[in-house]
């Protein structure tokens, strides 16, 4: 199913860049394939409260599973 995972920089400005790292658990009795995760960017102006989408980037997640153990690959 789809999942939610939130991520908070704080006090991010115009022409700086941070990074975060996400984990995730895939099930043991998940399928092989390939399968679509969609990484969204949003932020606000804290002054105006105005929401602002900044990106939304589509990546192809991999999932193996060679001698029953689960791999996990991107690309």
């Amino acid at each position: 199913g789809d999942q939610d995972e939130d991520v908070d920089f704080d006090d991010l400005k115009s022409g700086e860049s941070d990074s975060q790292t996400v984990t995730f658990n895939v099930p043991l009795d998940a399928d092989e394939g390939s399968y679509e995760m969609t990484i969204e960017a949003k932020g606000y102006d804290k002054e105006s409260n105005d929401l602002y989408e900044i990106d939304s980037v589509k990546i192809v997640v991999k999932v193996e599973k060679p001698n029953d153990k689960l791999k996990f690959k991107t690309f």
